[in-house]
């Protein structure tokens, strides 16, 4: 391999690395940035780190939560288990986040929504450098979806 390409190879490996640390760390500038992102989002999102500990739940996921847990708050949730969230013991059976964790790749699986019991489609991606950070899951309901784009 060219030498000056297996640099730039590296240079970007260790630039990976670095954005993966910032969004996993909730006191970050780019932690940040995305939370304004997230946050204006109709998609339910939340962050974990690798052990499935919420680091983030953006406003339409908290607001969703209410419907059915009204005095629900985001403190409820960050530095939890993300299975608590839909007030499980134990992660889910058909974990998206593990799968995509253990396999270093996006992984997207349609589930149903724990409270309502309609369709979902959940997707986790990763936070992958050296080891695996953690994951941001993005999930919406497949029949506002299908109504909005009909």
């Amino acid at each position: 391999m060219d030498k000056a390409l297996a640099t730039d190879i590296d240079d970007l490996k260790q630039i990976t690395a670095q954005i993966a640390v910032e969004i996993s760390n909730p006191r970050s500038t780019l932690f940040h940035f995305m939370s304004l992102i997230f946050d204006n989002l109709q998609s339910l999102v939340y962050m974990i780190d690798k052990d499935l500990q919420v680091l983030y739940v953006n406003k339409s996921l908290i607001k969703r939560i209410r419907l059915y847990k009204p005095d629900a708050d985001v403190t409820d949730f960050i530095g939890k288990s993300c299975y608590k969230l839909i007030d499980l013991e134990a992660p889910c059976e058909k974990c998206t986040a593990k799968d995509a964790i253990a396999q270093r790749k996006v992984v997207s699986t349609e589930i149903e929504a724990p409270y309502s019991k309609k369709k979902m489609r959940a997707t986790c991606i990763p936070l992958v450098y050296d080891g695996v950070s953690g994951a941001i899951i993005i999930a919406f309901y497949l029949e506002e979806q299908s109504v909005e784009s009909g």
